[in-house]
């Protein structure tokens, strides 16, 4: 590990997030060395704004590799190449990936793919980000695959994951609010991550976990030194995401330090335009899935908690081409209205096709909670009094003792469908920390225990690699079943219908801090 003295906390420090294997400026070399930790900053700067581009790998190499499932029988890989803007970030170049089952090293498919560009408004770069879909995939068989851009880089690595499947046990790993953080242990060394990401490596080794869902707030923030701190969080982060396909969702910091979305919305941009070819309402802030034995809904309720750099109205927000209520392209369509109506449109006819037969269990995952007792959430709610008139103006709250936030229209709008449509769990972050509920319903307790639960259990995860934690108000509420500020994330595992274990897992050790189970007869 890299020793760190007393002169170098300025330096170094748990507000880095870079990937796990850097490449890093020796200061007293003039060749670049391998560092194998979890957080380094520029270490011939006095503050950690100065980044260098070893985030990402030489420019003739793919890197920020992810994949995400369509459906069960199909994954979209997406990559950037490293230097964009150059010849090898040219989007008109045609993306493939080799793909074979693994245990059968002959047989390889080319598949070729589609480019976007996407300017970075932070820094004078442009990126190209490269989708390949994978289409016939059978269900859970190891597949190995590389990506390249012919004529512009070389391959990738070949690397191995497993396909998803439509039948039988199914587990997913579930968080919000994720960086690439590590702290300095008693002796100056960084050795202590935040962040979850060997626990989850040893989870898909173990067969704990199949997939991904991540319920938005990405890198903290991808905007640092020009994009870089986000490519960082990308590259390291497809240890993982490599091997398990990822659900990704928004949250405020994907519009505050994400260029207002529009750097994730070309990391999804692959997924959400494989999952539009059978289904018309998926746009870039809606889109559902069935695997094995649960129905998962992946929803941007950003808008209801509009309160981003202090706008007034929805429309000063300079959120750009995303919030429509179909296509998610028409920029100029958007108002508040259109937002809410198409939203609770999508849902509810997603959630009335959900054949429970097949998909028993149904899990919503979004950012913003609606139940929230962290400390800084009973002091002020932080979020808006909507005035929905015809401009569609949202009016700051004014005081810390108004104790009914824009939070309620959403309860209102979306709370209703859940109960009706029997959704099991809400799943959000945004709180730094981890709560649960029992099952409950406009803000009361329907029953203390998870037999036959009557109406959805809350679960608040946010504190997958964060800076900061939020601690709990010294107060709990009545519906507060239990609640830590402690790195951690969730595992959600379905053997069958009528079993659902739920387990928070802290990143440090990889121990059970909470388990519960939902039982249906």
């Amino acid at each position: 590990m890299f020793d760190v003295g007393d002169d170098d906390l300025e330096k170094f420090g748990s507000m880095c997030a870079l990937p796990s294997k850097a490449i890093i400026p020796d200061p007293t070399a003039a060749e670049y060395t391998i560092y194998d930790g979890y957080c380094l900053c520029d270490p011939t700067s006095p503050t950690s704004s100065s980044w260098y581009s070893w985030c990402t790998p030489p420019s003739t190499f793919p890197s920020q590799i992810n994949l995400s499932p369509i459906n069960v029988s199909a994954v979209v890989v997406n990559f950037v190449l490293a230097d964009e803007g150059k010849s090898a970030g040219d989007a008109s170049a045609v993306p493939i990936c080799e793909i074979k089952e693994t245990d059968d090293d002959t047989d390889t498919i080319t598949y070729t793919g589609f480019s976007t560009s996407y300017s970075d408004s932070t820094s004078s770069r442009t990126l190209s980000y490269h989708n390949v879909i994978l289409p016939n995939l059978s269900p859970r068989t190891s597949y190995t695959y590389r990506v390249s851009v012919p004529g512009h880089s070389n391959s990738s690595e070949w690397t191995q994951f497993k396909s998803l499947y439509s039948t039988g046990p199914t587990n997913v790993a579930m968080y919000a609010d994720m960086g690439l953080f590590g702290e300095l242990d008693s002796t100056n060394v960084i050795n202590l991550p935040r962040h979850n990401m060997g626990n989850v490596l040893s989870d898909l080794s173990n067969n704990e976990i199949d997939f991904i869902v991540h319920s938005g707030d990405h890198a903290y923030e991808f905007e640092v030194a020009g994009g870089q701190r986000g490519d960082g969080y990308m590259d390291a982060y497809s240890d993982v995401l490599t091997k398990a396909p990822w659900l990704p969702g928004w949250g405020n910091h994907e519009y505050l330090e994400m260029d207002r979305g529009n750097r994730l919305a070309n990391i999804t941009g692959g997924l959400i335009e494989g999952m539009r070819q059978s289904n018309e309402m998926v746009n870039r802030m809606q889109y559902s899935i069935d695997i094995g034995l649960i129905h998962i809904v992946q929803l941007d309720m950003s808008p209801y908690w509009c309160n981003f750099d202090g706008c007034e109205t929805v429309d000063s927000c300079g959120f750009p081409d995303m919030w429509t209520s179909k296509s998610g392209t028409d920029e100029e369509s958007y108002d508040f209205e259109s937002y809410r109506n198409g939203l609770i449109e999508f849902l509810k006819e997603d959630l009335e096709g959900v054949d429970r037969t097949k998909t028993p269990w149904v899990v919503v995952s979004t950012h913003f909670p609606f139940y929230d007792y962290s400390g800084d959430a009973v002091k002020d709610e932080r979020s808006l009094e909507p005035d929905l008139g015809a401009t569609g103006k949202h009016v700051p709250k004014s005081t810390a003792d108004e104790l009914v936030p824009s939070k309620n229209l959403a309860i209102a709008d979306i709370e209703p469908l859940l109960k009706e449509h029997g959704v099991d769990i809400y799943f959000c972050g945004h709180a730094h920390n981890y709560q649960s509920t029992w099952p409950m319903y406009n803000n009361t307790i329907v029953q203390e225990n998870f037999l036959n639960p009557q109406a959805p259990i809350h679960v608040l995860s946010g504190a997958a690699g964060v800076p900061e934690w939020e601690e709990l108000a010294e107060t709990k509420p009545e519906w507060g079943r239990e609640g830590f500020a402690v790195a951690s994330y969730s595992r959600v595992k379905m053997p069958n219908a009528t079993h659902l274990f739920f387990e928070q897992v802290g990143n440090d050790d990889g121990k059970i801090l909470d388990e519960w189970v939902i039982v249906k007869e």
